[in-house]
């Protein structure tokens, strides 16, 4: 008998030592299982955080980009909301204020400022603006966007455990008319003394034996023995890579008449139309380098056309450059005067309905971002009158006839004052329907103006997109 007690609590102490043990077992996993569960439920959490903090460096890139679609030098005018404070060691502005300071800039505050979203979240925003340099990377506009989880509380990036920052950088180039030295609708030649040192397109061949420092594109072929320079390339439907893979359809001169309309339209919303119930033969405007402009009225002498022969101009009005860079007239529009030469201080597109005449010099003001565009449906023809040695800066389009001067026949339907100048020296771009010479003048220097590159004139039409998407990358 006391044999079978002992028996019995011995298995009865076994089987409360097994109880204890399981007991004990079940405690660990289950504290196992809450630190899992928790993890889980914390790691779900960041996760969710840090694809909305992401959305939020997003949503700051994308409103940025909107800015630049308005304003192509939006950041030499702004700080934008949610920027970080800038300074260029003389001025220091804060998000939300017009920029009053240099081309270059620092953010010696570090995130100062955030843009605060509906969600939640915010938005910080960095810039570095093009330098106009040869390099892509700097010409491009540089932004760089962090998101987070806003703390509404403390105003500030939240400290949860499951906050997260996430930073995208963005670099997007301006695609412009005004990014080519020449774009024709027409075969170009360039000799052997020739040098471009700007992107070339031709609807046709391009035959070039010079030296060109930027890309030549052809929609059928580049001919002759060009020195390629500063990494320029060929492109054409016989290279490989084909032109198709820098330029994905061919540049349409018919679309740039969209421009000439948009422009007309901004004229008389805040530009400046030039107009007259008893239409003038053309409108005469001289540039001043306190940032205004004249404009008069002006008749032709006799039959002459008024490249051909300066016109009897009226009393001229003095008018502000426009903030949103549009003039229009539907008549011809001279550039100078006899006596007035141009000096641009501003953004500007003058744009006619039918000519426009180069009258005199044109420069931009010293010390100012300044930037000039000329768009003339017809013919953009420098006048028999013009200076011995000219010398004019501009971003130029004859959208649907020839860029010459009076030599050319095809200019004001007749052939006149051939080889009677100096040297003409041309400073920017030039878009062309029909091609173009410049015979009156004995030596004709053409030079590609690098600032076209990031500073576009106002209303310009685009190539492809406005903008492309040079790099985008999450960075730490």
């Amino acid at each position: 008998m006391s044999r079978v007690v002992c028996m019995l609590r011995r298995d009865s102490g076994q089987a409360m030592m097994m109880v204890v043990f399981v007991t004990s077992i079940l405690s660990v996993l289950a504290v196992g299982l809450s630190a899992l569960v928790t993890s889980e439920t914390q790691s779900t959490g960041h996760t969710v955080s840090s694809d909305e903090a992401y959305q939020a460096a997003e949503a700051g890139i994308d409103t940025y980009a909107a800015k630049l679609l308005d304003d192509h030098i939006y950041f030499l005018h702004y700080v934008a909301p949610g920027e970080s404070t800038r300074t260029d060691g003389t001025v220091t502005v804060g998000a939300g204020n017009a920029w009053t300071g240099g081309i270059t800039w620092t953010y010696p505050n570090g995130q100062d400022a955030w843009h605060v979203l509906g969600n939640g979240y915010a938005y910080n925003l960095e810039i570095t603006g093009p330098s106009g340099s040869a390099t892509p990377i700097q010409q491009a506009i540089q932004i760089v966007a962090t998101g987070c989880r806003w703390d509404s509380v403390n105003a500030r990036c939240g400290t949860a455990a499951n906050n997260a920052s996430r930073t995208i950088q963005t670099l997007l180039l301006p695609s412009s008319v005004a990014n080519f030295q020449m774009i024709a609708n027409a075969n170009i030649t360039y000799g052997t003394t020739a040098t471009t040192n700007g992107k070339i397109y031709s609807s046709g061949t391009v035959t070039h034996n010079g030296t060109a420092s930027a890309n030549l594109y052809s929609e059928v072929n580049v001919l002759g023995t060009p020195t390629m320079t500063n990494g320029a390339l060929k492109y054409s439907p016989n290279t490989n890579p084909t032109i198709r893979s820098v330029l994905k359809n061919p540049i349409d001169f018919s679309s740039f008449l969209t421009s000439i309309t948009d422009i007309q339209r901004a004229s008389q919303n805040g530009g400046v139309y030039l107009h007259q119930s008893s239409a003038p033969a053309a409108w005469e405007v001289v540039f001043n380098s306190n940032g205004t402009f004249t404009a008069a009225a002006c008749s032709k002498v006799g039959s002459a056309d008024v490249s051909q022969v300066a016109p009897t101009c009226g009393a001229p009005t003095t008018y502000n450059v426009p903030t949103n860079g549009a003039i229009y007239s539907n008549e011809t529009v001279i550039i100078g005067s006899p006596s007035s030469a141009s000096s641009v201080n501003g953004r500007v597109t003058v744009t006619s309905n039918n000519n426009v005449v180069i009258g005199n010099n044109i420069s931009y003001a010293a010390g100012t971002f300044s930037v000039l565009g000329l768009v003339a449906l017809n013919n953009m023809t420098v006048a028999y009158w013009a200076p011995y040695n000219l010398s004019w800066n501009a971003a130029t389009i004859a959208t649907t006839g020839v860029w010459a001067d009076t030599c050319d026949s095809r200019s004001i339907g007749t052939s006149y004052g051939c080889g009677t100048h100096g040297t003409m020296t041309f400073t920017g771009s030039t878009a062309t329907n029909g091609g173009g010479s410049m015979s009156m003048f004995g030596t004709r220097v053409y030079n590609y103006d690098p600032n076209l590159l990031w500073l576009l004139p106002p209303w310009f039409p685009s190539v492809d997109k406005p903008y492309t998407v040079l790099l985008q990358r999450e960075i730490t």
